[in-house]
């Protein structure tokens, strides 16, 4: 039996697919981080939360997943370039204190102009479009089924948690507005 689904007692609600998919990764995150406080049967109903969530806005989701594969290319990239011109300098500096001091300086120089780099990267190419695909795919409204209990675990998790993982607050709040409203 489905704990989102279980019984007739269901509270329904509409979120946008881009504040569903928000909350399906808010809700992963406190699962994660907060697991110790969480009973199993809380982690269990909010992990398939996030699971039916996920599954009801796939195409969105899928999306989402591939322009942060194109994210990662970038830290990955930065990252080779990091190791590569440490490994370079350590081979021509000589092994004394003054040296290590030098090496130490200029790779933290180094690593914070590629990560510079690569974050200019990310906001001239991911950036915009996460920010198109959550203007126009991500506006489309979905309905949304839990079952009572579910949707109890899921409002108070949310209430205890979700301040801190919200980066837009005006959002979070309309969406703790839905799931409270749900009928």
């Amino acid at each position: 039996m489905d704990l989102i689904q279980q019984n007739h007692n269901m509270k329904k609600f509409k979120l946008t697919q881009g504040d569903a998919y928000d909350l399906s990764m808010v809700m992963s995150m406190v699962i994660k981080e907060q697991s110790n406080k969480l009973t199993f049967k809380e982690i269990l109903r909010l992990q398939k939360f996030v699971n039916y969530t996920l599954k009801e806005i796939t195409d969105f989701s899928s999306k989402i997943d591939k322009i942060n594969e194109e994210k990662a290319v970038f830290v990955e990239n930065a990252n080779k370039k990091i190791v590569k011109y440490r490994e370079e300098l350590q081979k021509s500096l000589p092994k004394d204190a003054e040296s290590a001091e030098k090496l130490n300086t200029s790779v933290q120089e180094f690593v914070q102009t590629i990560l510079k780099e690569a974050e200019i990267g990310v906001e001239g190419e991911i950036k915009p479009k996460v920010e198109s695909l959550y203007t126009v795919e991500g506006k489309v409204e979905k309905e949304f089924e839990v079952e009572e209990e579910s949707h109890k675990v899921l409002v108070d998790a949310f209430e205890l948690y979700a301040k801190e993982k919200y980066n837009n607050k005006n959002r979070m709040i309309e969406v703790y507005e839905t799931l409270t409203s749900a009928e």
